[in-house]
């Protein structure tokens, strides 16, 4: 092998490593809490000098007790796209409710196994 395809190799399966990496670690995470659904109450679209920052507020139940939780994104993502009174499942932790994995977590936890995967093939095909 060339040294510009071992550059590459390391390189592809690094940032796969990382992105994986970053997986796992809300995967691990998502398996010790519920899993609840929880509801799109509003959207917000906050413009602060020259950048937006969209903000998604979720809604939801536990044991009879309500709770809230948000997202904060600086872009909007292709394929992320809630909507007002939208039921999405979120994952809570049982002794302190207010700890959850919001969806856009696990969108981009999905993004990124995804991607790491893509990452790992593409130097084999180049």
């Amino acid at each position: 092998m060339r040294r510009e395809d071992i550059l590459l190799f390391v390189i592809f399966f690094s940032i796969a490593f990382i992105l994986i990496f970053k997986f796992l670690k809300i995967y691990l995470k998502k398996r010790h809490f519920i899993k609840i659904d929880a509801v799109v109450t509003d959207i917000t679209k906050r413009t602060t000098y020259q950048k937006n920052i969209y903000i998604y507020y979720y809604e939801y139940y536990y044991k009879k007790e309500k709770y809230t939780t948000f997202d904060q994104t600086k872009y909007k993502i292709l394929g992320f796209n809630p909507q007002i009174k939208n039921v999405y499942n979120i994952y809570i932790n049982t002794k302190n409710p207010n700890e959850c994995i919001t969806p856009l977590e696990l969108f981009l936890s999905k993004i990124s196994f995804l991607f790491s995967i893509l990452l790992i093939i593409i130097p084999f095909l180049l």
